[in-house]
């Protein structure tokens, strides 16, 4: 009996940390992916003011520029609570670099155009990987700010669906 209560403690203990093993990573490959679009927003929204000519597009891209910098201290509250850290990105990945390129090449109308296809993709992704944290999340504190900033994120997406509509952004 002895033997059975030690193997059951063993198998207990091993299960609890993998959970959090699997809840660590989870947590991490969410952070990564909300640090990486956050960043990614802010660097492509810095060009606009420079390179764009729609002022729809401009407005849009301050706002961005604004929240999503706001937002960096709640995400910092919720790392704590979680007792984790925020994952440090050297660079953007590929795929962002290559979109800031294609930005930094193009003016006026073709680079508001670019922009916008850019952040509806980075926005359907970011709503995508909020959503399935917010309902699926294992950490808390950090499933609190997922729900907590899901509304946002949501409302971003529908503003550069508008932005995106034929003719929206020509020549204003």
């Amino acid at each position: 009996m002895k033997a059975f209560f030690s193997s059951l403690a063993v198998v207990t203990f091993a299960g609890a940390w993998i959970f959090t093993e699997l809840e660590a990573e989870e947590s991490t490959a969410f952070l990564r992916g909300l640090e990486a679009s956050r960043a990614f927003k802010i660097q492509a929204s810095r060009l606009v003011n420079e390179r764009a000519q729609s002022t729809d597009v401009k407005s849009f891209a301050l706002q961005m520029i604004s929240d999503h910098e706001q937002i960096q201290e709640e995400i910092g509250a919720a790392v704590r609570a979680a007792n984790t850290s925020m994952p440090q990105l050297k660079q953007a990945d590929a795929r962002q670099q290559a979109s800031l390129l294609e930005l930094n090449d193009l003016a006026g109308d073709e680079f508001d155009q670019a922009y916008l296809r850019t952040q509806l993709q980075t926005y359907l992704e970011l709503v995508a990987l909020v959503r399935s944290y917010a309902h699926k999340g294992r950490t808390d504190s950090l499933k609190d700010f997922a729900r907590k900033e899901l509304p946002m994120f949501e409302r971003h997406l529908r503003m550069v669906q508008e932005l995106s509509k034929p003719g929206k952004t020509s020549g204003n």
